[in-house]
């Protein structure tokens, strides 16, 4: 198994804790409730994240780290939680095709 704490905690505790507030930022914004996993049934998830991410990363170039428009956090902050949300989708669809394949 994966050792979360001192194979990520531990290694990014200030990114993860900008990453925390911008899930909590974004589901707010969203009216999602905070926890949900609701964010992986938006129609086309994988390309509105990969969207966002790549939005974020020019945005930063062009207009510097952080977003004024956009709870003042550092765009590399909404960069990372996209990209985190794009690999959940790839997984949770991996997860998915390999369920419905020992099923047929």
């Amino acid at each position: 198994k994966a050792s979360m704490c001192q194979g990520v905690l531990q290694k990014f505790p200030r990114a993860l804790e900008a990453i925390a507030k911008c899930s909590e930022f974004g589901a707010k914004k969203h009216e999602a409730p905070i926890g949900s996993q609701d964010f992986i049934n938006v129609p086309n998830a994988l390309g509105v994240f990969s969207d966002a991410l790549v939005r974020h990363l020019t945005a930063e170039a062009r207009e510097g780290a952080v977003n004024r428009q956009d709870g003042n956090m550092l765009h590399a902050t909404q960069v990372a939680w996209n990209a985190l949300a794009r690999l959940e989708c790839i997984l949770s669809e991996s997860i998915h095709e390999k369920l419905r394949k020992a099923l047929t």
